[in-house]
């Protein structure tokens, strides 16, 4: 962002990860056209630093074939630009394993707005109490909180996010295997 003359630190940075561009821009820096500083972003800076397969979780994999083993709905939500998590996730070849792909851009409100998770929903059609809610982000998590479902935090030690306020964190996404087991017998 610094090379699209928006001087920011790198604390700046890590209080807004998982924050949309949409809302952090004008908010920030008084931009009346977002837009254009993001497809910017991602043009250029953004476009280039994330090769996904070497972030992608190992285990992920494993998650998602139980969940597919259980028919259970598998939806991937994200403040990111509805192309660049497409792309994301047929990068990582995962892309199969998601009955739809929600973002800022076609639900029309971002993280933390719990608006976000009660539209995923209701295109769902599911209720808070069917759903769970995987996040890593301190936006994700106040979103999924405050709109009422059963958060995960998949804890990071790269940024250090407060993820207190989720429902329990894990180290390891096969450990979400277990929680949706002991959901279900509990109903």
């Amino acid at each position: 962002m610094n090379e699209m003359g928006f001087p920011v630190t790198r604390e700046f940075l890590l209080k807004r990860i998982g924050e949309s561009f949409r809302v952090m821009f004008p908010r920030e820096f008084k931009v009346k056209d977002p837009e254009k500083y993001i497809n910017e972003y991602y043009s250029g800076v953004g476009h280039s630093i994330t090769d996904y397969k070497k972030l992608m979780f190992p285990e992920l994999t494993d998650l998602l074939e139980y969940c597919t083993r259980k028919h259970l709905i598998c939806a991937i939500t994200s403040n990111s630009k509805h192309e660049r998590l497409e792309a994301a996730l047929k990068e990582m070849e995962i892309d199969k394993y998601f009955y739809r792909v929600y973002s800022n851009e076609s639900l029309g409100v971002a993280k933390p707005n719990p608006l976000f998770y009660t539209k995923v929903l209701e295109d769902l059609h599911l209720s808070c109490e069917e759903a769970v809610v995987i996040e890593d982000s301190v936006h994700g998590i106040a979103a999924a909180k405050d709109a009422g479902i059963y958060t995960i935090a998949k804890k990071e030690n790269y940024f250090h996010i407060d993820q207190s306020y989720a429902d329990t964190q894990i180290d390891q996404l096969t450990e979400v295997i277990d929680i949706i087991e002991k959901k279900n017998q509990s109903k």
